[in-house]
C-alpha cells in the first residue's frame, strides 16, 4: 500500500477521534459551568426583590399551598435549567467548531504531527532484511556516492569517459604501478620519464628527420662508426679531400649513374629526359615534342597557341580577363578574326574607336570615307565647309523634308531627295 494513503487513513481516524473527545469535553465543561452558575444564585433574594408590598399583602391574605408552590417552582426550575444547558451546549459546540474549521486546518495540523512522528520512528527503525522491494524505491530521488559502494564486481560499467566491454580483468592498479594485460591502442602517447621496452619496436610511420630522436640516432651512429673505424682513417684523408675540392674544384669529364653517362664532355646525355632546371642561358635551338607552357602565360600544344589559357579554341586564342579574341580559319580559303562570345569588337587607331563590331551583328563607324568623299549624318542643313561631294544624310527626317545634303564646296550645301 502507498505510504501516502496510509498517512491519510491515520490522519482521518485521528481527526474523528479528536472531534468525539472534543464534543465530550465541551459537554462536560458546559455542565460544570452551568452548575457553578446555578449554585451561586440566591433564589430567596431574587424572589424578595421581585415581590412588592401589595403582592406581599395579597399573598398574606391568600391561602397558599406551600408544598404545591415548591413543586411548581422545582418543575419550572428544572425546565429552565435543562433548556439553558441544552442551548449552552449547542452554542459552545458551534463556537468551537467554527474556531477549529475556519481558523485552524485540523487535518493539516494532524497530518504534520503524524508525519513528524513517523519520520522520527523511521529514523531509528531497523528494517528487516529483504523487507523493502526494489520497485518500492523511487530512483528519481535516490543518490548513491562512491563512499557507499565497496567491494563486489560492477558489470557493464559505463560513464562519460569509460566504457567497459571486457570479459576478464585487463588492468590492475597497484601502488607500485599499473599492469595492463593486453595491448594499448591510443591516438597519442606522451611519456615523461624513463621508458623500457622488452621486445621488438616496430614504427609504421615516419620519424621526423629534424626531430631530436632522429638527430641523436644519426649522431650516435656517426660516433659509433668513427669509434669502430678509428679516428686516424678519417683524419688522414677527409681533410685533404675537402681541402683539395675547395681549392681546385672537381674536374670531371664524365659522370655516370648506374653505368649510363649523365655528362660526357660538355654535353648532357640525351638519355636525361626529366630535369628540374630553373634557369637557362642563351638557347640557340629549342625544340619540344609535347606541350609547352611559358611563364604561366603562353601555351603551345596540339597545333594551337593560347595566351592566358591552356585550352585555346582557335589556332591562336588570346584571353584578357573575360574577353577572348580568336584567329583562325572559318572554311577553305577564308580566314577568321574576332570574338566567339557575346562581346563587341573595336578596331581603333590613335586611341579612337574607329570601327565597332557590335555583338548584335551591327557595325558602327565614327567617320566614313569612300576615297575622299565623306559620308555622315546631320539633323539640319550642315554649316561646316566640307570637301566638295561630301554627303550628310538627314537623321531627323519629316514628310516634305530632304533625305540629306551634298556639299558644293566652300560651305555651300544642296538638299537632295524629298520625303513623301
Amino acid at each position: 500500500m502507498d505510504i501516502t494513503n496510509q498517512v491519510d487513513t491515520i490522519v482521518n481516524n485521528l481527526v474523528r477521534d479528536i472531534e468525539t473527545r472534543l464534543n465530550t469535553r465541551i459537554d462536560n465543561l458546559v455542565a460544570q459551568a452551568l452548575q457553578q452558575r446555578l449554585d451561586n444564585i440566591d433564589y430567596e433574594k431574587k424572589l424578595n426583590w421581585l415581590a412588592s408590598a401589595k403582592l406581599d399583602n395579597l399573598l398574606g391574605n391568600m391561602d397558599v399551598d406551600q408544598s404545591r408552590v415548591q413543586q411548581r417552582l422545582d418543575e419550572v426550575s428544572d425546565l429552565v435549567i435543562n433548556n439553558f444547558e441544552t442551548e449552552a451546549r449547542r452554542l459552545a459546540s458551534e463556537h468551537v467548531k467554527n474556531k477549529l474549521y475556519q481558523e485552524v486546518d485540523v487535518n493539516h495540523v494532524v497530518r504534520e504531527i503524524v508525519l513528524t512522528e513517523i519520520s522520527k520512528k523511521l529514523a531509528t527503525f531497523a528494517f528487516p532484511k529483504g523487507s523493502i522491494p526494489g520497485e518500492a524505491i523511487d530512483p528519481q530521488g535516490l543518490r548513491l556516492t562512491g563512499n557507499n559502494i565497496k567491494g563486489g564486481i560492477i558489470q557493464n560499467f559505463n560513464s562519460n569517459g569509460i566504457e567497459d566491454k571486457s570479459t576478464s580483468v585487463q588492468m590492475t592498479l597497484l601502488d607500485a604501478g599499473v599492469v595492463i594485460e593486453n595491448k594499448i591502442v591510443s591516438l597519442g602517447l606522451e611519456v615523461k620519464g624513463q621508458t623500457v621496452i622488452e621486445g621488438d619496436l616496430h614504427i609504421k610511420g615516419d620519424v621526423p628527420m629534424d626531430g631530436e630522436f632522429f638527430q641523436r640516432i644519426i649522431q650516435n651512429t656517426v660516433a659509433a662508426t668513427r669509434a669502430a673505424i678509428g679516428p686516424d682513417v678519417f683524419e688522414a684523408y677527409n681533410n685533404d679531400i675537402f681541402e683539395r675540392i675547395r681549392e681546385h674544384g672537381l674536374d670531371l669529364s664524365k659522370i655516370s649513374l648506374n653505368g649510363s653517362a649523365i655528362i660526357d664532355g660538355g654535353k648532357l646525355n640525351p638519355g636525361v629526359t626529366d630535369t628540374n632546371i630553373t634557369k637557362l642561358g642563351l638557347v640557340r635551338d629549342l625544340q619540344t615534342a609535347g606541350e609547352a607552357l611559358l611563364s604561366q602565360t603562353l601555351y603551345v600544344g596540339n597545333k594551337r597557341v593560347g595566351v592566358n589559357t591552356l585550352e585555346p579554341g582557335h589556332a591562336l586564342s588570346v584571353w584578357d580577363e573575360e574577353v577572348e579574341i580568336g584567329f583562325g580559319k572559318r572554311q577553305r580559303d577564308i580566314a577568321w578574326f574576332g570574338t566567339p562570345r557575346e562581346q563587341s569588337l573595336l578596331l581603333s587607331a590613335n586611341r579612337k574607336d574607329n570601327l565597332a563590331l557590335n555583338s548584335d551583328g551591327s557595325v558602327s563607324v565614327q567617320k566614313l570615307f569612300i576615297k575622299q568623299i565623306e559620308i555622315g549624318t546631320s539633323d539640319g542643313t550642315p554649316k561646316d565647309a566640307a570637301t566638295k561631294g561630301a554627303v550628310r544624310f538627314n537623321n531627323n527626317p519629316v514628310p516634305g523634308g530632304p533625305a540629306g545634303w551634298i556639299s558644293l564646296g566652300g560651305g555651300a550645301w544642296s538638299r537632295f531627295g524629298t520625303l513623301g
